[in-house]
C-alpha cells in the first residue's frame, strides 16, 4: 500500500507543533497537580505534628507543676529504689545461664553421627540427662570423651547399658553441669 499525503508541509508541522504543545502542556499539568497533592500533605503533616509538640509541652508542664510540690526526698528515695531494682535485676541475670551460648557450644561437642533424642538441663539443680541413638560405639565413646573433656559439664555419667551394643546404640548420659556455665 501507498501513503499518501495531502497536507501541504506548513499544515503537516502546525499539527506536529500543536501536539508537541498538547504533550508538554498535560506534562506541565501532572506535575502541577503532583505539587499541589504533596503541599496538601506536608501541610496535613506540619498540623499534626503541631498538635503533638502542643500536646507534649502541655505534658510537661503538667508533670511539672506536679513534681514542683514533691521534696528533693522524694527523689532520692526513687533513685534508690530505682537501684535496688537494678541490683535485683543483675542478680537474677547471675544466677541464669546464657542458654544460647551453652547450646551453640553443646551443639560442637556431638559428633556427627549422634542423633540426641532428648535433652533436659536443670540449671536450678545444676544437672542433666541427655538421651539419643549412636550410629555404633567408637561414635559414642567419642560424644562421652567430648562430654568429660568439655568445661560446660563437671561430672559425667554413663550406665554400662549404653556399651552392650556395637551399632544403633540408644545411650543416656546424665551428671552435674559446670559452675563455670554460669560466666557464659
Amino acid at each position: 500500500m501507498a501513503d499518501l499525503n495531502l497536507l501541504p508541509p506548513q499544515k503537516k508541522e502546525e499539527i506536529i507543533g500543536l501536539s508537541d504543545y498538547f504533550n508538554i502542556q498535560t506534562i506541565v499539568f501532572k506535575i502541577g497537580l503532583l505539587l499541589i497533592i504533596t503541599i496538601i500533605i506536608l501541610l496535613g503533616n506540619k498540623y499534626i505534628l503541631n498538635q503533638s509538640v502542643n500536646n507534649t509541652q502541655e505534658e510537661i508542664l503538667t508533670i511539672q507543676t506536679v513534681n514542683k510540690g514533691k521534696s528533693e526526698t522524694s527523689l532520692d528515695e526513687a533513685i534508690k529504689e530505682f537501684n535496688q531494682k537494678l541490683k535485683t535485676i543483675d542478680e537474677i541475670q547471675q544466677k541464669n545461664i546464657n542458654w544460647p551460648l551453652f547450646l551453640d557450644k553443646f551443639s560442637k561437642l556431638i559428633p556427627s553421627n549422634i542423633n540426641i533424642q532428648a535433652m533436659d538441663f536443670n540449671s536450678t539443680n545444676n544437672t542433666f540427662n541427655i538421651n539419643g541413638v549412636a550410629r555404633d560405639r567408637e561414635t559414642l565413646l567419642g560424644l562421652q570423651k567430648n562430654l568429660k573433656e568439655s568445661e560446660l559439664f563437671s561430672e559425667v555419667q554413663s550406665p554400662v547399658s549404653n556399651l552392650l551394643k556395637k551399632e544403633d546404640v540408644n545411650f543416656t548420659f546424665n551428671g552435674k553441669l559446670s559452675e563455670k556455665i554460669k560466666e557464659l
